[in-house]
């Protein structure tokens, strides 16, 4: 019964684009044909040399533990289950397969499910656990660029003032033009710093911890933002 299962997979794959593994795998199924499971598991160990994809080897490995099971070699067996199921969890047994080794694929891939998950969905779940504190960085990016809008504003109304206004003494003008030129120097690191704090907190948020390093410092008339390395 082991033979004609794994003969009839066999006969299934030849029937595929020819490769490597074609010819070890058709001297696997003469030699299974005659119930020669020890002679087809040394064609199969050569049919897993050539394999060219994880598939490949994985449906070797099947091969390989139905053999073991038609020897009753049931450690065997589990062994070369196992390694399928890493290499290929969506691996399925023929049904034409004995019962005793449907029932111990099925318990082994029960076991190895957790374990089994397509990384795609890990990667998806981290990315629903996303840490709260970039957005703590980012709520304060836009404070600050807020703050530095508004010091725009008032640096604008000194700077009217001293447009519009002619019959201002000396000392207010005075006045007005150190207001002014403060209230620039602040709209400008406010607004630099709040939007790079708020791009920064954001990118954290969405994407993770970049591989980049950066610092802001003061520099006249404003803030220097400098980053090195790559971001996301």
């Amino acid at each position: 019964m082991f033979a004609r299962a794994l003969a009839a997979v066999l006969v299934a794959s030849s029937a595929q684009a020819s490769s490597p593994i074609d010819q070890p795998m058709a001297k696997a199924k003469r030699l299974l044909d005659q119930v020669e499971y020890e002679a087809a598991l040394v064609a199969l160990a050569d049919a897993r040399k050539v394999a060219s994809n994880p598939h490949e080897e994985a449906r070797v490995r099947l091969y390989q533990g139905i053999c073991h099971a038609g020897l009753m070699e049931w450690p065997a067996m589990v062994e070369h289950f196992r390694a399928a199921l890493e290499l290929w969890p969506e691996a399925e047994l023929p049904e034409e397969v004995g019962s005793a080794a449907t029932e111990s694929f099925a318990r082994l891939r029960a076991e190895m499910r957790p374990r089994l998950q397509p990384e795609v969905d890990s990667s998806i779940a981290r990315r629903f656990q996303r840490p709260k504190w970039p957005l703590v960085v980012a709520g304060a990016g836009a404070a600050a660029a807020l703050g530095g809008g508004f010091c725009a504003l008032q640096a604008k109304a000194r700077y009217d003032k001293l447009t519009f206004s002619p019959s201002l003494s000396d000392a207010e003008s005075e006045a007005a033009k150190n207001e002014g030129t403060r209230y620039q120097a602040l709209a400008i690191a406010g607004i630099g710093a709040g939007v790079a704090a708020l791009g920064a907190g954001l990118g954290l948020y969405l994407f993770g911890e970049p591989r980049a390093r950066w610092s802001i410092a003061p520099a006249s008339g404003g803030a220097v933002l400098s980053v090195s390395g790559a971001l996301w």
